[in-house]
C-alpha cells in the first residue's frame, strides 16, 4: 500500500489529540493517547491531513469531482460528536470510501457528502454521490450503527435521484436512454434489498403503436430479474404504489415520496473542535463553544446560519471546569463587558425512581444543558436562561 492509498498519519494524531485536550479533561486525553499510539505505528508513513473545517475551506468544483485540501466535517446528535476527515478523490468516477479505525474516520469522495437519516432510526447516515456519466451516478450510503459506533456500507445504488416512498421503500430514479427507470428497495437492516424495477416508458411488444406500456420487474435479492408482472396480478399491498410510479408524469408524485437530501433543520453541523453545543428549546438559535487557534470561541446565532454574536477569548480569559473537577456538573463562561454568557451542564445522581424517568441509554441520567446570560454578576436574576434540546446538544465533559 503506497502513500496515495493510506489514510492516517502523524498530523491526524496531533489533530485528534488537540481536540481531546480541548475538552479540558485529562481522562479523555489519556484514553485517546493510548489508542492513537497504536494508529501511529500502523500509519506513520501516510501523507499529511489538514485539520481545517470543510465549511470554510476553499474547494474547487470540477466536472466530475471537487478538489482541494483535506478538511473535516463534524456534527452533533444524541449526545455524540462525530468528526470525519474528508479527502478528494484522485481519479474520475472513483467511488466513495470510508476508512475507520477507532476514533479515526477518513472519507475519500468526489464531493462533500450529505448527512441524512436514510433508515429513519434516529441517527444520521453519510450519503455520497459519485457522478459516473452525464446524468447517473452511484449513491454510497454509510449507515451509522450506534451500538458498535461505526458506519456500515452496503453495495451502492445507481441512478440520479434518491427518495423515500411513504410505504418505506427507497426509490432510485435513473436515466436509461431517453427514459427514466425507477428502482425500488426495501430496507433489510442496514442494507438495501432490491424489490422492483419500473419502466414507465416501455413499449408494448404486441402493440408498439399504442403508446407507453409500463413494465414492472420483480427483482431477486441480488438484483436479478425474477419475473414480469402486471398491476392486476400484483400483490395488492403494493398495487397503489406501483400504479403511481407507472405513470410517466404523475401529478401526485410529491405526495408519495420525499427526496432524500440533508435537512438543515435536523442536522447540527459544528466545528471539529467543539467543546459545547446547544440548540435551545423553543428556539431556532444555537450556541457553540469551540477551541480555536489562540483560545476559545463562543458563537450564538440561528441553527446552521451565520452567528449573531462571536466572542474570541484566550483560555485564561474563559472560566472552564478544572481537570480534577467532577464531570457531573460544570460551566463555561465568557465575559463581554457587563454581560456574562455561561454554558452549563449538569448530571444528577439518580435514585431508582430517577432512572425510570430517564432510561434512555444514549444520555446519562438526569442530564441537562443550557445557556444563562447574566448582567453585572446578578446570577440569581439572569437576563436570559434556557435549556438545550438534549438530542441536539453536546458537551465534551459528560459525553463518552
Amino acid at each position: 500500500m503506497n502513500g496515495a492509498t493510506m489514510f492516517f498519519n502523524l498530523a491526524d494524531l496531533k489533530f485528534l489529540l488537540l481536540l481531546a485536550r480541548g475538552s479540558g479533561l485529562s481522562r479523555m486525553t489519556s484514553r485517546l493517547s493510548a489508542a492513537l499510539t497504536m494508529f501511529f505505528i500502523a500509519f506513520a508513513a501516510t501523507p499529511a491531513l489538514a485539520a481545517s473545517d470543510c465549511s470554510v475551506t476553499r474547494l474547487e468544483e470540477g466536472p466530475t469531482f471537487t478538489s482541494g485540501p483535506d478538511c473535516t466535517f463534524s456534527w452533533v446528535q444524541n449526545n455524540r460528536l462525530q468528526t470525519v476527515m474528508w479527502r478528494a478523490v484522485e481519479e474520475d468516477f472513483e467511488p466513495a470510501k470510508l476508512r475507520q479505525s477507532g476514533v479515526l474516520q477518513v472519507m475519500q469522495a468526489s464531493r462533500l457528502p450529505e448527512l441524512i437519516d436514510v433508515d429513519q432510526d434516529g441517527w444520521l447516515d453519510i450519503v455520497s454521490f459519485t457522478l459516473v456519466g452525464m446524468v447517473n451516478g452511484t449513491f454510497d450510503v454509510f449507515f451509522y450503527d450506534p451500538d458498535a459506533e461505526v458506519f456500515r456500507q452496503p453495495p451502492p445504488l445507481y441512478g440520479h435521484t434518491m427518495a423515500r416512498d411513504r410505504d418505506g421503500f427507497i426509490l432510485v430514479a435513473g436515466r436509461s436512454g431517453p427514459a427514466t427507470v425507477i428502482s425500488l428497495y426495501s430496507l433489510d437492516g442496514q442494507s438495501f434489498r432490491p424489490r422492483y424495477e419500473i419502466n414507465p416508458y416501455a413499449i408494448s411488444p404486441t402493440q408498439p403503436d399504442s403508446g407507453f406500456a409500463c413494465e414492472i420487474t420483480v427483482l431477486t435479492r441480488n438484483g436479478k430479474a425474477e419475473r414480469k408482472i402486471d398491476l392486476e396480478s400484483n400483490d395488492p399491498a403494493h398495487r397503489d404504489m406501483l400504479r403511481h410510479y407507472c405513470e410517466p408524469e404523475p401529478v401526485t408524485r410529491e405526495e408519495r415520496n420525499v427526496w432524500l437530501e440533508e435537512d438543515p433543520a435536523q442536522v447540527d453541523r459544528v466545528p471539529g473542535g467543539t467543546l459545547f453545543y446547544c440548540r435551545l428549546e423553543d428556539s431556532e438559535k444555537a450556541v457553540t463553544i469551540e477551541r480555536v487557534v489562540g483560545g476559545l470561541r463562543y458563537a450564538f446565532g440561528p441553527v446552521g446560519g451565520e452567528a449573531e454574536l462571536v466572542l474570541d477569548r484566550t483560555e485564561d480569559e474563559v472560566s472552564l471546569p478544572s481537570e480534577d473537577a467532577t464531570p457531573r456538573a460544570g460551566e463555561i463562561s465568557f465575559v463581554n463587558g457587563e454581560y456574562t454568557y455561561t454554558a452549563y451542564y449538569s448530571q444528577g445522581t439518580p435514585d431508582t425512581d430517577d432512572v425510570a424517568l430517564q432510561s434512555d441509554a444514549m444520555f446519562p441520567p438526569l442530564l441537562t444543558r443550557g445557556l444563562r446570560v447574566t448582567r453585572e454578576g446578578e446570577r440569581d436574576e439572569p437576563v436570559f436562561s434556557r435549556e438545550c434540546v438534549l438530542e441536539h446538544s453536546f458537551d465534551a465533559f459528560t459525553a463518552g
